[in-house]
């Protein structure tokens, strides 16, 4: 989950958008404005997730502007109200709706992965009165028939106001869930390309036996995971401007 053992892009296809923010300048000026605005943030989450800086980046750069890029340009984080969620039920910088973080954080507590520095951090972004709360509902979900649905209905109020309110939260919920998609669907063949695909679909979501990205990009799968492919590991990926940056 920690080192880049394979070259990108992934595929020699492109998304128009990205390729003209590519080419007009605006990618290397958000990305910058990424790193100016969440680079401590995200390295600091990192260290504890243990996901590798560039790849979390790269997610940071598809998921975290929902109100565009006039928002980070002016060092702003914005779109984030209770009354209008970007896009829906999907929150924050992460887009991670209570659900997927219900999830995350319950795998990670089910695999003994839920470390005393992601614990400490999470104390750290929402007080540790709200983070014991929450770790004390995660046990309990242990016991129950269905964890995580239990942990997202039971846990709905702490779980929704860290994702609103912190963005260290939102984050670090992120790229522990991003970090699952990678142990689960990466692999030794460092198939990058799925990982992204499932933090978009849904981590559980089954993918056709491929060989490459241009295979999967080839498959009866989502056009929307597709998309997400192209952004994260095709031609015109952040990567190029955020390698130098993360």
């Amino acid at each position: 989950m920690g080192i880049l053992t394979r070259t990108f892009p992934m595929t020699q296809k492109t998304i128009e958008s990205f390729q003209t923010a590519y080419k007009d300048g605006s990618m290397e000026s958000l990305s910058k404005a990424l790193h100016r605005q969440f680079g401590e943030t995200l390295k600091e989450c990192v260290d504890v997730t243990k996901v590798n800086s560039l790849l979390a980046a790269i997610l940071l750069y598809i998921e975290g502007k929902p109100d565009g890029k006039a928002a980070w340009l002016e060092n702003k984080f914005t779109g984030y109200s209770k009354e209008n969620p970007a896009n829906g039920k999907y929150i924050g910088i992460s887009q991670i709706d209570v659900q997927s973080a219900a999830y995350a954080l319950f795998i990670e507590y089910r695999n003994a992965a839920l470390t005393d520095d992601e614990i400490a951090f999470l104390k750290q972004a929402i007080g540790t009165t709200k983070a014991t709360q929450l770790y004390d509902k995660i046990k309990t979900a242990k016991k129950q028939a269905s964890p995580s649905d239990w942990l997202a209905t039971n846990a709905a109020t702490l779980l929704q106001d860290g994702l609103f309110n912190s963005m260290p939260f939102n984050m670090v919920v992120g790229q522990i869930y991003f970090g699952q998609c990678l142990d689960k669907h990466a692999g030794l063949a460092s198939r990058y390309d799925q990982a992204y695909f499932a933090y978009n679909q849904g981590i559980n979501t089954k993918f056709p036996l491929t060989t490459n990205t241009d295979a999967l990009l080839s498959a009866k799968v989502s056009s929307n995971g597709k998309s997400y492919v192209l952004k994260s590991v095709g031609l015109h990926s952040p990567f190029w401007f955020l390698e130098s940056l993360f």
